[in-house]
């Protein structure tokens, strides 16, 4: 790290002692302090920030761990205590790696390696390259991953380090690698061998595990499933025994995954999947991977069991819910120390210009070569600050980007789970539907099925078509007689369908709008129109009639509009009307000569 990076760290630590800083680390506690003001903290205790990191570590509130790391470091630097400082960044590229942010990991585990080195910290220096060549190993980036384990393993040898469970690590680390990267698993097989061997000699059942589910994992990608799935029990059995119940459970996941990928033991893959669901429950775990829950959803579905489906999908839901929420919590920190920053600039602005006012004033009673020398340096400095700001900028534009790609990616998920829940919400009343007894009944599942799955084609449209703006209203309605005649014509009469839609993009209310008129107006056609016709034929037109007037028309060639029909549709024809009004469209209807359908609408601008 260099020596500009420190400085600017220690003019915010400045600022933000003045005034600006540390409220939203202390804002937690503030009901607390009130009660017992003697208990606050001083404000730069480094101490207090760092223990209250790793307190919510532990808790996994990640997001408040890197805040207060953040304020830690500042502490640290403002100290010149550089050891405390590299011990921070090495936490802060742990919290960061957990929370995604790969980039300001690998700053940190930097800035860290640089200071250990300086400090000649030989052994947290090795550790932190084996943090990095993790780092890279994920991302994945396997050559920077071997140098940095290369480099371990030469920084241990070296300085003659003594530390067994820092070598064991540098071997299981180094066995991961080469065993993603080199086809040749002899090498994998050497290191891995190598960690049990001292694992065992210092008794350590932990690392032992660490090194036999890397050997499942390895032996899965190279199809050697029997030897596989015997390191992956080895490895469960052991975490289980010394109390590592999570990396347990995550083995156990590992398991059922070479069971699933290699359709190997369904019943066993069922069993072990109901296992990892008991024991989280049981022990107060939080699994973060829904795969057993989704898995057990998805059985007990296919099974018909809709109560133990529905209890694991809210876990699907559950986990899939905090994932998002940790992603969106660090988004709006992130934002928040953007806003935070420009008060830090404003108020870096205002002592600039104190400074500039004072160097003027000297500068007149200096010498004229004197004024050309500082006008150079002031000019570079210049020049320096704003490189410095549009490559931050760049940057921060880049970041932006990426957010708003990601926020994109997030609402068609959102399309996608709601498209899911929608056919889901259907699926049950079809099995509603099997066991009803009374026509009526079943008649009324089925109405309002054919309802759950004319929206539900909108969000499926939305998921598959997520480049272009709104619903092409045309390939919907094509979609939804296909469908509605699939549900509906039980008869399979041969009902002519003729559309002419025109080519236009509507917003996800209007087509919706559109989608349950048409279910409505069509379906009713198809069950009472044709009773007597020879060639029933159904009609569906869309024509623009002004810059953003259209008239949308649905006409039939059946008996014309029944009064006692109307009686019988009384919801059909309301939703209609509702739907027209949504539309804020004028219609009209017709019953001479067949049954017609006629809306007036504006499209929204």
């Amino acid at each position: 790290m260099n020596g500009f990076t420190i400085i600017s760290k220690l003019i915010l630590f400045t600022l933000l002692i003045e005034g600006i800083g540390f409220s939203q680390s202390d804002n937690d506690l503030d009901s607390l302090y009130q009660k017992n003001p003697s208990s606050r903290p001083v404000i730069n205790s480094f101490d207090y920030y760092f223990n209250k990191a790793e307190k919510a570590i532990e808790k996994r509130e990640y997001v408040i761990a890197d805040g207060c790391l953040d304020t830690a470091s500042l502490i640290a630097l403002s100290e010149m205590d550089e050891l405390r400082a590299a011990n921070v960044f090495t936490k802060l590229g742990q919290v960061k790696t957990l929370l995604g942010d790969y980039s300001a990991a690998i700053q940190n585990y930097t800035y860290a390696c640089d200071l250990y080195e300086k400090n000649e910290e030989f052994i947290l220096l090795t550790s932190c390259h084996v943090d990095l060549a993790e780092l890279f190993r994920k991302i994945p980036k396997h050559d920077i991953a071997r140098d940095h384990i290369q480099t371990a393993k030469e920084l241990y040898t070296k300085h003659n380090l003594s530390d067994t469970v820092l070598l064991i690590r540098i071997y299981n680390r180094s066995a991961a690698i080469n065993q993603e990267s080199n086809p040749n698993i002899s090498f994998m097989l050497n290191d891995s061998y190598k960690a049990i061997e001292l694992a065992k000699s210092i008794h350590s059942d932990y690392y032992v595990a660490v090194s036999m589910n890397e050997l499942g994992y390895m032996y899965k990608n190279h199809l050697k499933i029997t030897l596989s799935d015997s390191c992956y029990k080895e490895a469960e059995q052991l975490w289980m025994r010394s109390g590592h119940f999570e990396d347990a459970l995550y083995t156990m996941n590992n398991r059922a995954m070479l069971y699933v990928h290699n359709d190997y033991n369904k019943d066993e893959t069922f069993l072990i999947y109901k296992r990892i669901a008991f024991l989280a429950d049981s022990l107060g775990i939080f699994f973060t991977l829904h795969d057993p829950y989704y898995y057990l959803y998805q059985h007990y579905l296919d099974q018909g069991d809709s109560a133990h489906a529905l209890k694991y999908f809210i876990k699907v839901h559950e986990v899939d819910v905090n994932t998002a929420s940790i992603k969106h919590n660090y988004n709006l920190h992130n934002l928040t120390a953007k806003y935070q920053n420009k008060k830090i600039q404003d108020k870096y602005n205002d002592v600039n210009e104190i400074l500039n006012q004072t160097n003027n004033e000297l500068s007149t009673k200096r010498s004229e070569t004197r004024n050309l020398f500082i006008s150079i340096a002031v000019l570079v400095i210049l020049i320096s600050i704003i490189s410095f700001l549009l490559i931050k900028i760049r940057k921060s534009n880049k970041i932006l980007l990426d957010k708003n790609k990601e926020k994109d990616s997030l609402i068609q998920e959102i399309h996608h789970r709601v498209k899911n829940n929608l056919q889901f919400i259907s699926s049950l009343l079809n099995m509603q539907m099997k066991t009803a007894i009374k026509p009526e009944e079943s008649k009324s599942l089925t109405e309002a099925s054919r309802r759950i799955n004319a929206m539900a084609l909108v969000h499926e449209m939305l998921y598959n078509r997520a480049e272009q703006k709104g619903i092409a209203v045309k390939y919907y309605l094509e979609e939804l007689t296909e469908s509605l005649n699939t549900l509906i014509n039980s008869d399979e009469r041969q009902i002519d369908f003729e559309l002419d839609i025109i080519d236009v993009n509507l917003d996800v209310s209007d087509t919706i709008s559109i989608g349950m008129i048409t279910s409505e107006l069509v379906s009713n056609s198809m069950k009472h129109a044709f009773l007597k016709i020879e060639h029933p034929k159904v009609s569906l037109q869309l024509i623009q009639t002004g810059n953003f007037e259209f008239q949308y028309t649905i006409k039939d060639n059946g008996a014309g509009f029944n009064e006692d029909i109307k009686g019988e549709n009384r919801l059909g024809l309301r939703l209609v009307d509702i739907f027209s009004r949504q539309l804020k469209g004028n219609y009209s209807i017709d019953g001479k000569n067949g049954f017609t359908y006629t809306l007036t609408f504006n499209k929204k601008k």
